[in-house]
C-alpha cells in the first residue's frame, strides 16, 4: 500500500504501488505530467525501474533530469519491466505546505536500430497488417513517418526503401496510393522507431562500410 512517512516533519514522502509495464518492446517514448504546487516548500518526483520482475531495481532518478534510457537495456525487451514513482515534499517555513495533485505518464513502444555503417540505410520492411485499417512507422531520430491508408487484415506490405518499391502479397493490389511517398531511412548511429496501428514488422538492413 502506498505510504506517507515523516508526515509531521518538515518531510513527507509518498511511494507509489509497483506499476506494471512491461511490453513486447525494448524502449519507451514518455511523456510526463505532473501537477503540483511548491507553495512555502519543495516537490521533487523520482522513478525507479525493475527489468526482472521486482528482482532488482534502478536508483531512484529525479524526474526532471535527463531520464531518455531509464525503460532501456541494450538488448533486453520489456517483458518483465515495472515501475515506481516517489514524491517528497520539503516544507522550509511554518506557512503553506507543498501540495502534490497529480502524476501522469504516457508510454509508447518503441525500438532502437544502430546503423553501424557510414550511410544513411534505406532498409527492406515487411508490414503484415491485424485487421483493416491505416498504419504509421516513424524514425523519431529524424521526423520520417512513412503511413499506409486502409491496408486489409492479414495483408502483408513489402516495402523496399532503397528501390522506393512496395509489394503487397494480395493478387492485383496495388498499394503506391495508400502510401504517403515516404521511405524509411536510418540514419548513421542511434535511430529510434516507433509507429501506430496495429501490425508485425520485420526490418532487414545493411549498413555500408566506405573503404
Amino acid at each position: 500500500m502506498p505510504t506517507w512517512t515523516n508526515l509531521y516533519s518538515s518531510e513527507a514522502i509518498y511511494e507509489s504501488e509497483v506499476i506494471d509495464i512491461s511490453s513486447d518492446f525494448e524502449y519507451y517514448l514518455k511523456e510526463i505530467a505532473l501537477s503540483f504546487e511548491n507553495n512555502d516548500g519543495v516537490v521533487d518526483v523520482e522513478i525507479r525501474v525493475s527489468h526482472d520482475d521486482e528482482f532488482s531495481w534502478s536508483e531512484w532518478k529525479n524526474i526532471n533530469l535527463y531520464l531518455d534510457d531509464l525503460f532501456y537495456i541494450d538488448g533486453v525487451k520489456l517483458n518483465f519491466t515495472k515501475m515506481q514513482y516517489r514524491v517528497i515534499m520539503n516544507i522550509y517555513s511554518r506557512s503553506t505546505s507543498p501540495v502534490f495533485k497529480s502524476f501522469k505518464i504516457d508510454l509508447y513502444g518503441a525500438y532502437k536500430i544502430f546503423n553501424t555503417g557510414d550511410e544513411i540505410c534505406k532498409p527492406e520492411i515487411w508490414i503484415k497488417k491485424n485487421g483493416f485499417g491505416d498504419l504509421e512507422l516513424i524514425n523519431e531520430t529524424n521526423g520520417q513517418i512513412m503511413k499506409f491508408k486502409d491496408i486489409n487484415d492479414g495483408e502483408t506490405i513489402y516495402i523496399d526503401c532503397e528501390k522506393k518499391d512496395i509489394m503487397s502479397d494480395l493478387p492485383l493490389t496495388y498499394r503506391f496510393n495508400n502510401h504517403n511517398g515516404i521511405f524509411l531511412e536510418l540514419e548513421i548511429g542511434e535511430n529510434i522507431i516507433s509507429g501506430f496501428g496495429d501490425y508485425d514488422m520485420i526490418i532487414k538492413c545493411e549498413f555500408k562500410i566506405l573503404q
